[in-house]
């Protein structure tokens, strides 16, 4: 992508992009100004240093594949348009993600912007339906996020297990 799209996309989501931010989960840090790679390590390193040892013995490392090649527009702008309402960003966001005829384009800060809040509403429909954030344990398990990356912690190999099945 040429430098003056990336311009032109950085400036068109200079008045939005603070709403969206806020609709994404703290630990979910990646493309955030001052948060990035290193601070997902810290957020792991922090979480993995203060459980004491005795709790976490497995770390089982999950990513979602070939997620932004499967986006579904549809779904896609359905919920950005929740939170976005002037008509002409809407085309120009709508324009962006119609450029690829299946997924969204890797590698530009609209998409990965826009792919984090698709998958903030995962997580927050995730965590209703297993009522994880009811639950201090079933919380811990959800540590952290780095767009399509995750890693979940746990004191067992029976919970390890668990977790990598999905049950």
């Amino acid at each position: 992508m040429p430098v003056g799209d990336h311009v032109i996309q950085h400036a068109a989501m200079h008045t939005s992009e603070d709403k969206l931010r806020a609709k994404i989960p703290f630990n979910s840090p990646a493309g955030t100004k001052g948060r990035g790679t290193h601070f997902f390590y810290k957020i792991i390193k922090q979480d993995i240093y203060t459980s004491p040892q005795l709790e976490t013995f497995y770390c089982l490392p999950m990513d979602i594949h070939h997620y932004f090649q499967h986006v579904e527009h549809n779904l896609l702008k359905r919920e950005y348009r929740l939170y976005i309402k002037d008509r002409k960003l809407l085309a120009f966001i709508d324009e962006v993600v119609d450029s690829y005829a299946n997924g969204i384009v890797l590698g530009v800060k609209l998409t990965q912007l826009l792919g984090q809040l698709f998958l903030a509403r995962f997580d927050y429909l995730a965590m209703r339906c297993f009522d994880i954030l009811q639950d201090p344990e079933k919380h811990g398990y959800w540590q952290a996020r780095y767009v399509t990356d995750m890693l979940l912690t746990c004191r067992s190999e029976q919970q390890a297990i668990v977790l990598n099945v999905g049950g």
